[in-house]
C-alpha cells in the first residue's frame, strides 16, 4: 500500500509540475502579447507623429510659396507703378509740365465787418500743379459745412452759410433774430493742398454788426462820501463789439471822459 500511495503523490507532483508549467506558458505568451501590442502602439503613434509633421511642414512651405508669391508680384505691380510714373512724368516732362506745390494767389484779410443786411463773401484763390482743392475750416481744423438759412418764406434769407467750389465762403444775409455767434462771428481759415503738400491761410476773425435798434443801460451806484462809487454800463450782446462807451453824461450837461490811465476825469 505504501507503494501506491507513493505513486499516487508522484502523480500529484507530477500534475502540479504541469499545472505550474502551463500557467507559466500562458503568462509568458500573456505578456509577449501585452509587449507587441504596445510596440505596435509605439509605432502606430509614431508614423501618425511623422505624418502630422510632414502634413505641417508641407502646409509651411505651401505658406511660404504663396507668400513669396505675393511678395514677387507686389514688387511686380509696384515696379509696373513707378515705371508708369516715370513714363508719365518724362512725357508730362517733354510737354514742359512742371510741378509745383499749392501758392495762394489771393489770401483772406485777418479781421472781417460786415452788417447783416449785406452778408459777406470771404475769397481764397490758390495754384498749383496737380491742381489745388481748396477747402475752409474752422480754427479746429474741422471741414466748414453747409448751415441752412430760414425757411422760404422768408426769401432772400434763405441759406446761413456755404463753403463754394470756387474757394469763396459766403455768409448771406440774416435778420437780427437769427443771429448765431459760432457762426456769424467764428473764426476760418482756409486751406489749399495738392499731392505735393498743403498750406494754411492765416485765421480770419468774423465781426458781424447786426443792424436793429439797441439801448444801453446803467446801474445806479452809491458810496458814503469819500469812498469810491462803481457806475456799470451795459451794452446789448448784439452789439458789444462794435459799440464802445465814450463817456458819461452827468445831468445833461457835464461830460467824464476816461484817459490814457484809465481814470475818468471831467
Amino acid at each position: 500500500m505504501w507503494y501506491e500511495e507513493m505513486r499516487r503523490d508522484e502523480t500529484r507532483r507530477d500534475e502540479t509540475r504541469r499545472d505550474e508549467t502551463s500557467r507559466d506558458e500562458k503568462r509568458r505568451a500573456e505578456q509577449s502579447r501585452t509587449a507587441e501590442q504596445s510596440r505596435a502602439e509605439q509605432r502606430s503613434r509614431a508614423e501618425q507623429s511623422r505624418a502630422e509633421q510632414s502634413r505641417a511642414e508641407q502646409s509651411r512651405a505651401e505658406q511660404s510659396r504663396a507668400e513669396q508669391s505675393r511678395a514677387e508680384q507686389s514688387r511686380a505691380e509696384q515696379s509696373r507703378a513707378e515705371q508708369s510714373r516715370a513714363e508719365q512724368s518724362r512725357a508730362e516732362q517733354s510737354r514742359g509740365v512742371v510741378y509745383l506745390g499749392p501758392r495762394f494767389i489771393s489770401e483772406p484779410p485777418g479781421v472781417v465787418r460786415y452788417s447783416n443786411s449785406s452778408g459777406v463773401r470771404l475769397d481764397c484763390r490758390a495754384t498749383g500743379s496737380p491742381p489745388v482743392d481748396v477747402q475752409w475750416t474752422t480754427v479746429s481744423g474741422e471741414p466748414v459745412s453747409y448751415v441752412p438759412g430760414i425757411s422760404a418764406s422768408d426769401t432772400p434769407f434763405s441759406l446761413c452759410r456755404e463753403s463754394l467750389s470756387n474757394g469763396s465762403l459766403v455768409f448771406a444775409p440774416f435778420p437780427a433774430r437769427l443771429f448765431r455767434q459760432d457762426v456769424h462771428g467764428g473764426r476760418y481759415r482756409c486751406v489749399a493742398s495738392n499731392s505735393l503738400g498743403t498750406i494754411i491761410s492765416r485765421t480770419v476773425r468774423l465781426k458781424p454788426v447786426v443792424l436793429q435798434s439797441y439801448r444801453v443801460t446803467a446801474t445806479d451806484g452809491s458810496a458814503p462820501l469819500g469812498q469810491t462809487a462803481v457806475l456799470t454800463c451795459h451794452v446789448p450782446d448784439h452789439v458789444r463789439v462794435t459799440v464802445r462807451v465814450i463817456s458819461w453824461g452827468v445831468q445833461g450837461r457835464v461830460n467824464v471822459y476816461p484817459t490814457l490811465l484809465g481814470v475818468w476825469e471831467l
